[in-house]
């Protein structure tokens, strides 16, 4: 086992960084962090265009498909995290430092930045350049199978439509089924409720569960309609006391009906909008 005292030997072979090497390094990480939170933004976006883009779409739940995009997200966040750490703890120059002679002692001989010539008269053992070149093919071909289901993860969605059908579309964005009319409804749950989540703050939200005949159940809340649009949330109010005219009065539960001045409150709500939500509550 190499003792500490020859670890440090080694590692003092190779010069500092730069510090404009140190600051690309660095600028790496950062960039890789922001995109991961760009792309989860994004995400949604995405998401919004493709359901939205049928203008019979008034609101859509997505499936669980977002479980296919993370591989590809997670696989190209670490790669670049792991490169960069790596880079830095190996002292690897980019650019490299002009007053430092690198290759020559007390530096070590293949240590040269990126960009310099003499890197191309550097000896590599074959065996190395097998496993670099075995190590690149192996991180490609695994970019490419989280890539093969990255397009699956956009489509899988529950859409209610404006004639109040639900078309349920798989994760190929094709329907599942044929879509559920008012003559399959069976019963509506309304509701609203504070929800805690471990990547965003907590919000409030107020949602309609319609269970069809079959026993399948389909979830909609205000989150889930079209925000881009300016009365949003009065179409958001409309569609929502409309499919609760399909149903008696003993085929509609409400819940949470003492949360509706917090889901006011939240989503700042005006008089005429909280007058349609305290309808719907009744």
């Amino acid at each position: 086992m190499m003792s500490k005292k020859s670890k440090k030997k080694n590692r003092s072979c190779r010069p500092p960084l730069s510090l404009l090497d140190k600051s690309i390094y660095w600028l790496g990480l950062l960039l890789s962090v922001i995109f991961a939170l760009l792309f989860v933004f994004c995400f949604e976006d995405i998401t919004n265009a493709i359901a939205f883009r049928d203008s019979l779409v008034v609101a859509y739940n997505s499936h669980a498909s977002l479980l296919f995009v993370m591989p590809l997200l997670l696989y190209v966040e670490i790669s670049a995290l792991v490169f960069c750490i790596v880079a830095l703890e190996g002292k690897k120059p980019i650019f490299g430092n002009r007053k430092v002679r690198y290759g020559e002692t007390p530096w070590a001989k293949d240590c040269f930045p990126l960009f310099d010539s003499r890197r191309k008269n550097i000896y590599v053992k074959p065996s190395k350049k097998r496993f670099r070149r075995d190590m690149m093919i192996v991180w490609i071909v695994g970019l490419f199978v989280c890539s093969l289901f990255a397009p699956f993860g956009f489509f899988g969605r529950d859409c209610l439509t404006t004639d109040n059908c639900i078309i349920s579309y798989n994760v190929l964005n094709q329907e599942d089924s044929s879509p559920y009319t008012t003559d399959e409804f069976s019963n509506l749950t309304i509701q609203a409720k504070h929800v805690s989540s471990y990547r965003l703050a907590d919000y409030w939200k107020y949602e309609i569960k319609i269970e069809m005949k079959d026993g399948k159940s389909f979830t909609f809340s205000n989150r889930d309609f079209d925000w881009r649009k300016d009365n949003s949330r009065e179409l958001c109010l409309e569609k929502m006391l409309e499919i609760k005219s399909f149903f008696a009065s003993d085929l509609i539960t409400i819940k949470g009906e003492q949360n509706i001045k917090e889901v006011v409150d939240y989503l700042g709500l005006n008089d005429e909008q909280t007058q349609l939500l305290q309808e719907l509550f009744q």
